[in-house]
C-alpha cells in the first residue's frame, strides 16, 4: 500500500513539473520586427534572431526527437534569390517582378494580439520560408497594384491586369514556454506574385 502512495506522488510530482511554467525566460524583440505598417503579411513574422533565443533553444532542444538531436539537416537548405531577370522573363512577358528568399523564422505575432508564436529554429531543426514578394515600386518594378500585360491591348474592351500577391497556407512547430511543449501553428504566407485581371 506504501508502495502504491509514493509511486503515485512521484507521478504527481512529475505531471507537475512538465506542466509548470518555464521561468525568466525573455526575448527581446529586434527593431526591424517591431514596426509594421501592415502593407504585408511577412510584417507578422520575425526573421532577425531575438536577444534571449539562445536559452529558449536550449529549452525546446529536449524535446526534438532523439533522430533530429544529432542530426544536421543545414545543407537541405539551400539560400538562394531570384532578382526580376528571373521572374520568369517578365520584362518579354509583361509580367510581375519579384524576389524570393530562403529565411529561417523566429517569431510570430498574430495582428492586433501581444502573445509571440515562438518559432522553434535550431541547427538539428531548421525551419525555413520562401520569402517571395513582389518587386516594389521603388525598386524599379510595378510591386503590389503595379500594371502588368500591358501589351495585350486590352484596355480598350474595359479589361486591366494588376500584380497581386497569391496567399498560400505553411505549417510551422513552435514552442510554448508557458507549458513546455512543441505544437504545430499554420500560416499564411505569399507564395507568388503573378498578373490577375483587375476589372472587366
Amino acid at each position: 500500500m506504501s508502495l502504491l502512495i509514493i509511486l503515485t506522488v512521484v507521478t504527481l510530482l512529475l505531471a507537475s513539473c512538465n506542466a509548470f511554467p518555464r521561468g525568466g525566460m525573455s526575448i527581446s524583440i529586434p527593431p526591424e520586427c517591431q514596426e509594421t505598417t501592415n502593407s504585408s503579411l511577412w510584417e507578422n513574422f520575425c526573421f532577425a534572431r531575438p536577444d534571449g533565443y539562445d536559452e529558449i533553444e536550449r529549452n525546446f532542444s529536449d524535446l526534438l526527437p532523439p533522430f533530429m538531436q544529432n542530426h544536421d539537416t543545414e545543407r537541405y537548405h539551400d539560400t538562394y534569390s531570384f532578382d526580376e531577370t528571373l521572374s520568369p522573363n517578365y520584362k518579354e512577358n509583361d509580367n510581375c517582378p519579384f524576389t524570393a528568399t530562403w529565411e529561417p523564422v523566429y517569431l510570430y505575432k498574430k495582428p492586433n494580439q501581444t502573445k509571440l508564436d515562438i518559432i522553434v529554429q535550431a541547427k538539428t531543426f531548421p525551419q525555413k520560408l520562401l520569402k517571395v514578394q513582389c518587386k516594389s515600386k521603388a525598386a524599379g518594378g510595378p510591386g503590389v497594384g503595379g500594371k502588368c500585360f500591358t501589351r495585350l491591348g486590352l484596355s480598350g474592351f474595359g479589361t486591366e491586369f494588376e500584380c497581386r500577391e497569391s496567399i498560400a497556407t505553411r505549417s510551422l512547430i513552435i514552442y510554448d514556454p508557458e507549458t513546455h511543449t512543441l505544437k504545430r501553428e499554420t500560416y499564411p504566407i505569399p507564395v507568388c506574385c503573378s498578373c490577375h485581371v483587375k476589372s472587366l
